[in-house]
């Protein structure tokens, strides 16, 4: 013998069950939001001055320029440079100085030294080799 089961009654609980329990989830949501207040208020808060003055770095020293070749070449040691003369100009890093000429190597090994007293210009050089 078959079962007849009506689903319009089951389909009717569920509804009611759902509105049960969103009218259940609402009056929860609606009574926490009533608990919270519109406003609150926060005491002023006094921040106390800073216990001593805040140190400011000394100036940097302004840069010594070199008043004579030697001088210019000593700050060059081990930097590029070229070096004009009446004679030639010569470009390679300055390997050594002394009283009265430079020792320089050019990128190819040559080793050369110039007598301070026939330099006409010294140039920092920058970049490739």
């Amino acid at each position: 013998m078959p079962i007849t089961i009506n689903l319009g009654n089951l389909r009717n609980l569920g509804t009611s069950i759902t509105n049960q329990v969103t009218t259940f989830v609402n009056a929860t949501i609606s009574e926490a939001l009533d608990q919270i207040p519109s406003t609150i208020t926060i005491p002023p808060i006094t921040i106390p001055p800073f216990p001593f003055p805040i140190p400011t770095p000394d100036p940097a020293p302004a840069p010594v320029t070199p008043t004579t070749i030697r001088g210019l070449l000593l700050d060059l040691l081990n930097e590029r440079v070229q070096i004009t003369t009446p004679f030639t100009t010569l470009t390679g890093t300055v390997i050594s100085v002394q009283a009265d000429y430079v020792a320089m190597v050019d990128a190819g090994g040559e080793l050369y030294f110039v007598r301070l007293d026939k330099i006409n210009t010294v140039t920092r050089v920058t970049g490739g080799v």
